[in-house]
């Protein structure tokens, strides 16, 4: 094959892959010496040598003293660290690489929907996220963060994408706007991509693609943190705390004139620990998480004592639905697929206090910690049997399962309920009454948990006083706007809550005659 004496490096390395081509040489194989390679391709021996140089540099040839030039195979990471290397030199914004990821993460998890079988793995990387995030870590968070998402590319089966959705993650770090809000927002983040493997892991190709969208949008928005901010953590979408967190917002805004969002996490757990490290706000949480996070006992390792109550809310029933027409009561659930709640809520803990009272083992059932939209999707595809549900009301997304499908509300039977609540003094019995659902023609015996709005010690107490005014002043409305109804305050014991009271609560409280201890 000739070449034209051009002094192209380019068009001499095409003609040496066509040799290699066609002589069908493998990993390994040796070249003919550069002299006589230069007199087949007709150029001189300098040229030839800038052609090899190039080839060298994308690791398809290897020169070596003695051994001569030797046929390589790179790995496609290989081609991909080249083009690492160019973008990060490259004046892209990263905007751009938002977009980027964007395209390419909805079609990966998409195919990992669809062929992924076991996430093992990624709930591992979880978990670690989750311990970095309440250590602080923001070195270690990015490489679990960047390790998530390679492990996510690999059950999608694409090498090709995994390598580029590496290098796409990667320099999007380089951008300080990215680096500062994945540093502030670690603990929702680990929530977000809770709510991804949960989508992935169902197989939902939509909702996964709807749940990447929403993550990576929001890594390029300023993050909201700091001790007074705009930010209210509530509880997954499609349950009650998200719900009323929507419209406590509301009346804030419209009251008490304080611009502030509704943010979706994990539950109760999550936001004592965002309020604590002054990350939100506000928060909804359970009286009883809210007294081990202050003292530092039950799920929480450490005290958590900047939180602060501004007010007690409604309680919390536990709803046990199912579609399985094999089950009957709590006694059938062996070798059921169990919807346990999301493992930052309360309902995780709360499903595993219930299932140990009915003698139930690990082992003796299969645990799924999603989200009650999550859980509910679960259902309608027969992929879940049970789901347990802390909610004021059915809220929409058991309204919406029960209008479309025939379910069955379980009742924690009396004796049952007394063992648990023996070892649970925060909790109490509570019935779900007749009519609430299509499903439910008499009273379903269960539990019921008290909830507390919770703040940040720190947050200024003016601030504060005009939050619960606006609350407190206007719980009808909030009531009349949600479904159940959280009347704020209505059955407060101000001076005995789980944690102690806010100085701008306890300021309003006094203005209004209320006697505080």
């Amino acid at each position: 094959m000739e070449v034209q004496k051009r002094g192209y490096a380019e068009e001499i390395a095409q003609a040496i892959q066509h040799k290699i081509s066609r002589l069908g040489l493998e990993d390994g194989d040796r070249l003919p010496p550069h002299g006589t390679l230069a007199k087949e391709l007709n150029v001189s021996v300098p040229s030839l040598r800038e052609g090899l140089q190039r080839l060298v540099a994308f690791g398809l040839l290897k020169i070596t003293h003695g051994s001569g030039t030797v046929v390589a195979k790179p790995k496609v990471s290989d081609y991909f660290q080249l083009l690492n290397s160019a973008l990060l030199t490259s004046t892209a914004r990263s905007e751009e690489y938002v977009e980027t990821r964007i395209v390419i993460e909805q079609y990966v998890v998409s195919l990992a929907a669809t062929r992924g079988t076991d996430f093992t793995l990624l709930h591992e990387i979880l978990e670690r996220m989750n311990a970095v995030a309440r250590a602080n870590d923001t070195d270690r968070f990015r490489s679990e963060y960047v390790a998530f998402f390679r492990r996510l590319g690999k059950i999608a089966g694409n090498p090709v994408l995994t390598e580029i959705q590496t290098i796409v993650n990667t320099l999007m770090f380089a951008y300080p706007e990215v680096e500062k809000a994945v540093a502030e927002k670690m603990l929702v983040i680990t929530g977000q991509l809770a709510d991804l493997l949960d989508a992935v892991q169902l197989g939902h190709r939509q909702l996964a693609e709807t749940a990447i969208a929403d993550h990576i949008s929001s890594l390029s928005r300023p993050a909201q943190i700091s001790i007074v901010c705009d930010t209210f953590s509530t509880g997954s979408i499609g349950g009650s705390f998200y719900v009323v967190g929507m419209e406590l917002c509301r009346i804030i805004r419209k009251y008490a004139g304080i611009t502030i969002e509704s943010e979706p996490s994990q539950g109760g757990i999550e936001n004592v620990t965002l309020t604590d490290e002054g990350k939100a706000i506000l928060a909804l949480t359970q009286s009883d998480v809210a007294h081990h996070a202050f003292s530092g006992t039950g799920p929480f390792y450490e005290p958590h004592r900047q939180i602060r109550a501004i007010c007690a809310a409604n309680n919390l029933d536990l709803w046990i639905v199912t579609a399985d027409p094999s089950i009957h009561d709590l006694g059938d659930l062996r070798g059921k697929r169990i919807a346990m709640g999301t493992t930052g809520g309360e309902s995780s803990l709360l499903s595993k206090a219930v299932l140990d009272a009915y003698g139930y083992d690990d082992g003796d059932y299969r645990p799924y910690y999603l989200s009650i939209s999550n859980a509910v999707q679960g259902i309608k595809s027969g992929q879940i049997d049970v789901l347990f549900y802390l909610s004021d009301g059915p809220g929409s997304a058991l309204s919406d399962l029960s209008a479309g499908m025939e379910v069955t509300l379980l009742p924690i039977d009396p004796g049952h309920r007394d063992k648990i609540l023996t070892s649970h003094p925060y909790w109490n019995e509570s019935t779900i009454g007749s009519s609430v659902l299509p499903c439910v023609e008499e009273e379903v015996p269960t539990i019921r948990i008290p909830t507390l709005l919770i703040t940040h010690s720190d947050v200024p107490r003016e601030i504060i006083e005009r939050i619960t005014e606006a609350i407190i002043e206007h719980v009808d409305e909030i009531g009349s706007e949600t479904d159940g109804g959280f009347h704020f305050g209505e059955t407060s014991d101000y001076g005995n809550l789980s944690v102690p009271l806010h100085g701008g609560a306890l300021d309003f409280y006094r203005s209004k005659g209320y006697v505080i201890d």
